[in-house]
């Protein structure tokens, strides 16, 4: 698949209101945003889109050519490490080294990607690296999707995705009364497969499909969108609607953008927003973005009041918004250097690793070896 700009618009979008969501406080976020939890599955159906497109156009590939499939998944490993692995170890050591708020024991959990087990263990978090749960989930998910799309009967996949997002849907219902249930990786299948089943259609069937699917997709979501409205009117929302709505709006929102991407560019609509070089920059160093967001603050905010009581007192009147204006600036310069110095040097150790084709063996070749 060709590269298409508005999917770092996207990223940078969801991981703005992440940012926002994890600074501003609780009590405000709770009264205006109640369901700003669960903007994390726009992230969860735009990975799993990308990934299953991948592993699929991958699979075709190695069928066409006579690679095998467990090299397949070999090869997506290797790119995946060195997309995820680089920052991420670097910020956990950091935390190991210098943070007082994560204990040794905690660091297990760190290493192996699972303290979304460790928050629904304990049932509480650890502000410092709480945002790591979802981090965990996708990479649970890096290890187990493979071997499906992979593997499984092409003739089978919509069926067991389809059965996937399902089970995901019953799975949150069994632990509705529980948030840390909320982050385990089978009650995160719904948004997950919901992101496979769209690379499907997008790679097995015509384009022509966009178009249905688009139309399907915006029946869906108004009417669970018409169902939100009215809980939250009601005051008795449900998290799982709040959940499927959001990730039926990433959804339309992936149908739309490659449904667009296939129209003549005069036609293409939003450019102004999709293909933003702004936000295209942000979505490019999005992933640090995530990772460093909630440690910035703690880090900065001392300093920055410090700075901002040297200020007329009109403007240090807004202090706590200039700390969070400064604080946003500090993380993008922290983010764009990790992205410089690190994440690109890693994806460049991509091009040594590529799908090929076994070489081919001559019958004469093969007689004179035996010989």
């Amino acid at each position: 698949m060709k590269y298409i700009k508005a999917f770092d618009s996207i990223r940078a979008l969801a991981v703005f209101f992440v940012v926002f969501f994890h600074w501003v406080p609780g009590n405000v976020m709770k009264q205006y945003i109640p369901y700003g939890f669960n903007v994390i599955d726009v992230f969860y159906v735009l990975s799993s889109f990308l990934i299953t497109q991948i592993l699929l156009s991958a699979r075709n590939k190695a069928e066409k050519e006579n690679i095998k499939l467990t090299n397949v998944f070999i090869w997506f490993f290797i790119r995946r490490t060195l997309r995820i692995f680089p920052i991420y170890f670097l910020y956990i050591t950091l935390l190991s080294l210098f943070s007082k708020d994560v204990e040794s024991y905690e660091m297990k959990f760190l290493i192996t990607y699972t303290p979304n087990i460790y928050f629904f263990k304990i049932q509480h978090w650890n502000f410092t690296f709480s945002h790591l749960w979802s981090l965990g989930v996708e990479e649970q998910f890096y290890i187990l999707w493979p071997w499906l799309i992979l593997f499984l009967n092409k003739k089978w996949m919509p069926y067991v995705l389809a059965a996937t997002a399902f089970t995901g849907i019953v799975c949150e219902y069994s632990v509705r009364n529980n948030l840390f249930g909320q982050m385990l990786p089978y009650t995160c299948l719904d948004s997950l497969a919901m992101g496979g089943f769209l690379a499907w259609i997008f790679v097995e069937k015509p384009v022509a499909y966009l178009k249905k699917t688009h139309i399907i997709l915006s029946a869906g979501f108004c009417m669970l969108l018409i169902v939100l409205i009215i809980q939250t009117l009601q005051q008795q929302w449900s998290f799982i609607i709040a959940r499927e709505s959001i990730s039926f709006f990433g959804m339309w929102l992936i149908n739309y953008i490659m449904y667009r991407s296939t129209l003549p560019e005069e036609k293409q609509s939003f450019k102004f927003l999709l293909e933003s070089n702004t936000l295209m920059f942000i979505g490019k160093i999005s992933y640090g973005i995530y990772l460093y967001h909630l440690v910035i603050p703690q880090i900065f905010r001392s300093y920055f009041k410090t700075l901002n009581s040297f200020l007329p007192m009109e403007i240090g009147y807004y202090s706590e918004g200039l700390i969070m204006v400064e604080s946003f600036v500090t993380l993008l310069l922290i983010s764009w250097l990790s992205w410089v110095l690190i994440e690109e040097k890693a994806l460049e150790l991509k091009k040594y690793f590529h799908l090929k084709k076994p070489l081919a063996v001559s019958q004469r070749k093969l007689e004179q070896l035996a010989v």
